[in-house]
């Protein structure tokens, strides 16, 4: 089973899938370090990478990603192929090559999962953006892109984290 959790910065994605990971009998937490990526450009806030670098964060985020996803069988991971879409569609970055690719390993995934920003109170944390705007903006991408493209998806609208675990156990539940 592969499942991924979708959502605009500091909404719990990271919190649900490693707790998840540890409930579950079968599903390993995968993920990829987008801030050793930033690192490498030199830069700690992503609101810093110039759209050249951005774009090539975005790349090299799915490289990985996909390289990370192919090695394990049952896995849970804290963000989907969507979530680069629409940060770069916030930034009025287009790439078809990369979007076609996000969307096809979409397809991969058993469940989805959307958490919705503004649920839960927005921690910084140094590497993501300030800027709330940003964040509602992404939210609005991140279900535009799921609609247009037909992704089945389950919205989180619990707010603390037992009821959320609650939720996502019983889909997962069901589904096997």
């Amino acid at each position: 089973m592969k499942i991924a959790l979708t959502g605009s910065s500091s909404v719990g994605k990271t919190t649900l899938s490693r707790e998840i990971a540890k409930i579950s009998d079968s599903l390993e937490y995968v993920t990829v370090d987008a801030r050793s990526i930033i690192e490498a450009f030199g830069i700690k806030n992503v609101d810093k990478l110039s759209t050249k670098y951005f774009k090539l964060f975005q790349k090299e985020w799915v490289e990985s990603k996909i390289k990370n996803e192919l090695i394990v069988k049952n896995f849970i991971t804290d963000r989907s192929f969507i979530d680069p879409l629409a940060y770069m569609k916030e930034r009025d970055i287009i790439d078809n090559t990369l979007k076609e690719k996000c969307i096809s390993y979409m397809n991969n995934y058993d469940i989805v999962f959307y958490i919705p920003f503004g649920k839960i109170p927005f921690k910084s944390d140094g590497y993501r953006s300030n800027n709330i705007e940003r964040h509602k903006n992404i939210d609005k991408n991140i279900q535009i892109l799921l609609e247009e493209n037909k992704i089945n998806y389950y919205t989180i609208e619990e707010i603390s984290v037992e009821d959320r675990l609650q939720y996502m156990m019983k889909i997962i539940n069901n589904y096997e």
